[in-house]
């Protein structure tokens, strides 16, 4: 079967593009043709701006291309010395937010620090904008003459400047017509074509359809929803049948037993009508769901695995009370498709007693990630977050700040039990029996305090905070500053502050945060402190690891990793699905 995509080739490490790989596995014969080219615009006006960092409150990147345009200003322009002396760190003094994690290795690779890559989507990307301290300088916008008006029009409902640049523009690739036609003579009508953009079906279907002639209602065009108005064209899925043989599909069923169901083409499922299917509350029967979802696996490209617990395995499991796809699973489907990334402003295991039947007490905790107003609980056991999640501060946590909070802290030893949530130079105390935030302390003194009058010495705001139980000090960060705070004698460690890189030294040289780190935490499911920063976290060397490893330093930060390998699916929901 020959599939066609109207897309430029991206090799990956194999040196071949993922789609032609992926979809060879399942005997496709594909062919890539480009349908899009871009030319910049306006270089020397971006390259005067760019030199005029005083003049913005920051920088704004929605697409490689605007990071690729000023990459390209700055050589034409003969900026780069400049930019490496001063304007790079100038600019660095700023936020520069971003949309994905391409964008934002592209901006790293220009030597800027990108923020907001977790958000996805230019909205997203508004809503963590707006929830950031602004400036009363205008955010520059470099971008493509085709770009939505979402972030703008947010941006500017909440007041925020921001200044819009064109700097490249989308044109239609100049080899199209001559490639398509050369595809057409030498290997025929296709059997399915897939765009992957507006821009890209409107400059290639008239000679689609020309070439195509009377096939043209033949050929299968997975359509994304801004092409569902294509007229007399059907997406893969609606092409579901139950009965294989009426869909001149070489595979014939089995009849009752063996085979229940097999993905077929590029998305097409079908179904054995002659096996008895049952929804999944049904302790009798197949569950059509566990099927459905075991064939969907292959459509989106997972193979068979033996893994206990695998929804791929290849041979059915009867019904189960509860249905869930089991952690390698998701993990197997983000390798293909990408994960859920981005930072957070805090996490933390929230520590609980309980007595069980026999009155004895036992100890629970779960863990929490803060982002923004949105707060995840964590269940450490099944790898993933709480269904139903993420939740709004607001709603969650009673009394404390709605947004953006800082660090937590909870003071656990003998004789206290005391829990802090930090915002900006103040903090709240919480009342962890009646879930809200204290009002008044013991003498009558109302919350929220300065954190300069509760914790002497200590700066505000900080980056972050966590509590060491065994020595009784809290651990305040400040950009590259740690200050060791003795909660029995309420003072900071006579030798403290000292560098983040001093107290925390790196395992491997240079792999380590230095400052501004989001989060610091200990976490009980994994006896370990964790270092949060962008989407990175770095393991502080725990006891264990000494034992293991002598020469290890005390402290140690083992080289960084991606948050989404160690926790999860801590994942942005859009808030119109929160209720479904």
């Amino acid at each position: 079967m020959k599939v066609l995509l109207l897309k430029d080739a991206k090799d990956d490490e194999s040196g071949q593009d993922p789609y032609i790989q992926e979809l060879g596995l399942y005997g496709l014969e594909a062919t890539l043709i480009p349908v899009l080219s871009f030319e910049f615009l306006s270089l020397p006006s971006l390259s005067e701006k760019l030199s005029h960092p005083e003049g913005f409150g920051g920088l704004i990147f929605t697409s490689p291309r605007a990071v690729e345009a000023v990459k390209l200003c700055l050589e034409k322009n003969n900026k780069t010395e400049d930019w490496e002396k001063s304007l790079k760190s100038r600019w660095n003094a700023k936020s520069v937010y971003v949309v994905g994690s391409a964008t934002a290795s592209l901006v790293n690779t220009i030597g800027l620090d990108a923020e907001g890559a977790h958000s996805g989507n230019a909205e997203k990307l508004a809503e963590y904008i707006c929830s950031r301290p602004s400036s009363a300088l205008p955010l520059l916008f470099p971008c493509g003459t085709i770009k939505g008006d979402t972030l703008p029009k947010m941006l500017k409902d909440k007041g925020i400047p921001m200044e819009s640049m064109h700097v490249y523009q989308t044109i239609p690739h100049p080899g199209i017509q001559g490639n398509l036609e050369s595809y057409y003579e030498n290997q025929g009508v296709p059997a399915s074509i897939t765009f992957f953009s507006p821009s890209g079906l409107k400059y290639s279907l008239e000679y689609i359809q020309a070439l195509s002639g009377g096939s043209f209602d033949q050929i299968k065009m997975p359509l994304w929803p801004w092409a569902l108005q294509l007229p007399g064209k059907k997406g893969f899925w609606d092409n579901i049948d139950h009965n294989c043989r009426h869909l001149g599909c070489p595979r014939v069923f089995d009849g009752s037993g063996q085979e229940f169901a097999h993905a077929w083409h590029l998305g097409e499922i079908h179904f054995d009508d002659d096996e008895h299917f049952t929804p999944l509350s049904s302790d009798t029967g197949i569950s059509l769901l566990k099927v459905a979802v075991h064939e969907i696996g292959h459509v989106l490209g997972l193979p068979h695995t033996y893994r206990v617990g695998s929804i791929m395995q290849p041979n059915y499991t009867p019904q189960e009370p509860a249905f869930e796809l089991d952690w390698s699973d998701r993990k197997a489907i983000q390798r293909l498709y990408g994960s859920c990334e981005g930072s957070f402003d805090t996490a933390f295991d929230w520590i609980r007693k309980e007595r069980n039947q026999y009155g004895e007490v036992r100890v629970r905790f779960n863990t929490y990630f803060f982002r923004n107003s949105w707060y995840w609980l964590y269940e450490n056991r099944n790898n993933r977050t709480r269904y139903g999640d993420p939740l709004q501060i607001l709603t969650g946590w009673r009394g404390i700040p709605v947004q953006s909070i800082d660090a937590f802290v909870h003071v656990w030893s003998w004789g206290k039990d005391e829990r802090y949530f930090f915002k900006g130079n103040q903090y709240w105390r919480y009342d962890s029996e009646n879930d809200q935030a204290h009002t008044e302390d013991k003498e009558g003194r109302s919350y929220p305090k300065l954190i300069s009058e509760g914790f002497p010495g200590i700066p505000s705001p900080l980056d972050t905070a966590f509590y060491e139980r065994r020595q009784q000090l809290i651990y305040f960060f400040k950009e590259s500053l740690v200050f060791a705070f003795d909660v029995n004698q309420n003072q900071v460690l006579n030798s403290y502050p000292k560098k983040m890189s001093q107290v925390f030294p790196a395992v491997i040289p240079q792999n380590h945060p230095f400052r501004n780190i989001d989060s610091a935490y200990y976490s009980y499911a994994h006896g370990s402190v964790f270092f949060l920063k962008g989407n990175s976290y770095w393991k502080v060397v725990s006891d264990k690891d000494k034992k293991h490893n002598s020469q290890l330093p005390l402290n140690g930060l083992f080289p960084k990793k991606p948050i989404s390998e160690k926790w999860f699916d801590v994942c942005d929901v859009h808030t119109s699905t929160l209720n479904m």
